[in-house]
């Protein structure tokens, strides 16, 4: 007889009688009922084990990068569905809601049921349960580990932290990870942000590897960081936005702008207002782009709302004097607007285009920005100086916001300026150079520390927080953390015992080293020299692509410059996800489990980057004439032997096979149970035409597709097949 299969429950239990049981874990008493570990699976959720996505294969079998060969022809010879095949569909299900951040409940909608019993009878979709319980947390755990796999073979990160709150006033906190790779119920006080942030960290193991967290300037994030003992970027678009908002103080700006604001307002809401201008922008040749309302919160939208007023001022006056707007109260608000305010919007675009494509500069997630901060400080700087013929109001301007950017930035990172090559030559300060030279010494010479050059900077001081709508405005740009205490190797026995010949020998090995070749110390001086007398590069250079390119001639100082490239200069990637949270806990799902929540977020946010990295660095040759050529890029296409190629292949045709799905007629087959349209495998594609116009249509659609894609057709491997149904 066979025996009976233990259930997994009871790895994280320990049975005392037949009905309790502790937790492995919190070591709290469970009942079991008879032998039922239905509490038990209930109580292990609380330490964030869900058993059934242990249990589950869907996402670990081996056919899941397989792709199985179905037709309309072969389904039909199909009796039943293989488990193979049925996990196969629940992956493509799952991903399927992921990807279109679709609600769990969409699996038991009844168009979506009717779909899939369409496309195929015999597979019946996973529960709503099945989804939310198994299916999510499974693929979750995998790509999570992928994840920490990943991070485990870099030497530095930095991260970046920002919060938000839900519909269902859930907070969630999100910590974004960047690092260069060489060859995201809970009360936000400020010691609770650092244990999640530290939390989090040590689930993926990259706590200490963090050189500096960029965050914004809440006073609860502030706290955090110095609670965590980490380096403080202090999130600069934030800076320029708080800066540029001391704008609406300004009574000459505050009643142009709404003057501007009054006529937007009219023109974006009023019925007829919209037609007559679009009319207008086409007579005069402008672009018929629409006006843009300015959001208090965000200065960038003032600048573009003025931009844009000024962009389309011809139509505008236009509109405002063509008689079916007959309301003389809103035309008005046009004539309101002086030829002063029209010069006071020159001057307000002359003098603030710099804040805003500083503003976008540091918002990128894509480069190192953290180099960016002193060159671009030194342009507003530039920018913002009063001149002699400057206008009352472009003065005004000036005034207000250099004088409250200069005083929130008491310290610059200056060594990441000048590890940056577009923008060492802007560092002439030598003790900066110094500094490095120190720094990369401690690097080569002990391996990692835990943050970046912590040396003398007792000019920084922390700044009382005033209590206004902006909190936390020391703004220091890398208020350094208390130094970490010391802790001496404790020696064995044995070490103790002849601890003096250790010295002795190490005495040794160190002279013999001096006298072989040139010191750590040397090497780092030749290697910043060297460093120093190449060129400046441009601006559209990426520096960690520079770096990696020298990094045989200045191996110590690369690694220094990955340590500091890295780290951001906005949070604004932290902010991003929560562009796709808020998408997720959308009115429709804001009774998501936070838990859920943060698997659906993850697994949208890592899926695409995960695919990047399949793809980075790939290299392939061609044989010619018996011979291979040298290596060169693979720039396009898709890797060979990628386990993902079909699928991206499937992603990429299927704006054509949706085309012809929806408009060809199709053909119906004596006996056939549905329209046959089109049938694809890969990329063998076959069409069911039984009319002209089907020819015609199908030639509109790959034609077109043909010019969006760059993809052409193989004719000479097409053929036709005529069939007498």
């Amino acid at each position: 007889m066979a025996s009976r299969k233990r259930s997994i429950v009871w790895l994280h239990f320990t049975k005392v009688d037949k009905d309790t049981a502790i937790c492995n874990i919190c070591k709290a008493k469970c009942k079991t009922g008879s032998g039922n570990t239905s509490n038990l699976r209930k109580h292990l959720v609380k330490h964030k084990i869900h058993l059934r996505a242990e249990e589950c294969t869907v996402f670990t079998s081996p056919a899941a990068t397989e792709t199985s060969r179905l037709t309309p022809f072969t389904l039909a010879q199909n009796t039943s569905l293989t488990r193979q095949r049925v996990e196969e569909c629940h992956r493509a299900v799952t991903k399927g809601l992921v990807r279109g951040m679709l609600p769990f409940s969409t699996v038991e909608a009844p168009w979506f049921r009717e779909m899939i019993g369409t496309l195929n009878p015999k597979y019946h979709p996973p529960s709503r349960d099945l989804l939310s319980n198994t299916l999510i947390p499974s693929w979750y755990t995998i790509e999570k580990e992928n994840l920490k796999g990943e991070l485990r073979g870099v030497d530095h990160v930095a991260v970046t932290a920002d919060g938000w709150s839900s519909l269902a006033q859930d907070h969630y906190l999100t910590v974004t990870a960047h690092y260069i790779v060489e060859a995201e119920s809970f009360i936000p006080t400020g010691p609770a942000i650092a244990e999640e942030i530290d939390s989090i960290l040590e689930e993926f193991e990259v706590r200490s590897k963090v050189v500096a967290i960029t965050v914004d300037n809440a006073a609860n994030m502030d706290v955090a960081v110095r609670r965590m003992q980490v380096m403080k970027m202090g999130c600069f678009a934030h800076t320029l936005n708080v800066a540029a908002q001391k704008l609406y103080s300004v009574k000459a700006v505050a009643s142009w702008s709404a003057r501007i604001r009054d006529v937007v307002v009219w023109l974006r809401k009023a019925t007829l207002a919209k037609p007559v201008l679009k009319e207008k922008q086409r007579l005069l040749g402008l672009p018929e782009h629409a006006l843009i309302l300015d959001v208090r919160t965000r200065w960038n939208s003032l600048f573009l709302m003025v931009e844009r007023f000024m962009e389309q001022y011809p139509a505008i006056q236009a509109a405002a004097m063509d008689l079916r707007l007959k309301r003389a109260m809103d035309r008005d608000r046009v004539e309101r607007v002086s030829d002063d305010d029209i010069k006071k919007c020159e001057d307000f675009i002359d003098t603030m285009s710099v804040f805003y494509h500083s503003t976008l500069c540091v918002s990128s997630d894509k480069n190192a920005t953290a180099g960016q901060i002193l060159p671009i400080l030194e342009k507003l700087k530039e920018k913002l100086k009063v001149e002699e013929d400057d206008s009352s109001f472009k003065r005004a301007i000036k005034e207000k916001v250099w004088t409250d950017l200069s005083s929130r930035y008491t310290r610059f990172l200056e060594e990441a300026t000048a590890l940056d090559p577009r923008f060492k030559v802007k560092v002439q300060d030598e003790a900066v150079w110094t500094r490095l030279e120190e720094e990369a010494v401690s690097l080569a010479t002990s391996g990692q520390r835990g943050g970046v050059a912590q040396d003398d900077r007792g000019d920084q001081q922390h700044q009382e927080e005033e209590e206004e709508d902006w909190p936390a405005e020391d703004m220091d740009a890398a208020a350094p953390p208390p130094p970490p205490p010391t802790h001496k190797k404790k020696l064995s026995a044995l070490g103790e015992l002849f601890r003096e010949e250790d010295q002795a020998l190490l005495q040794t090995v160190a002279a013999d080293h001096d006298v072989s070749g040139p010191s750590i110390l040397e090497k780092v001086q030749n290697e910043v020299q060297v460093y120093r007398s190449f060129p400046a590069v441009l601006t559209s250079v990426n520096p960690i692509l520079w770096w990696w390119q020298k990094r045989d001639q200045m191996p110590i100082l690369s690694k220094l410059a990955h340590k500091y490239l890295c780290v951001q200069a906005s949070s604004t990637p932290s902010e991003r996800v929560f562009s796709t949270a808020g998408d997720t806990v959308s009115v429709e799902r804001a009774r998501l489990l936070p838990e859920r929540v943060d698997m659906l977020v993850f697994l949208k946010k890592n899926y695409t980057t995960m695919i990047q990295v399949l793809y980075r660095n790939i290299e392939s040759m061609l044989k010619i004439n018996g011979g291979l050529s040298g290596p060169f890029e693979v720039q396009r296409g898709v890797r060979q032997g990628c386990s993902l190629s079909g699928m991206l292949y499937s992603l990429a045709i299927e704006p054509l096979l949706h085309n012809i799905r929806k408009k060809l007629s199709g053909v119906v087959f004596p006996g056939g149970n549905g329209c046959f349209k089109i049938s694809a495998y890969a990329d063998d594609v076959v069409v069911f035409i039984k009319n002209q116009r089907d020819v015609s249509i199908m030639e509109d659609i790959i034609n077109n597709f043909s010019v969006v894609s760059s993809a052409r057709v193989n004719w000479a491997k097409s053929e036709a097949l005529s069939v007498k149904v």
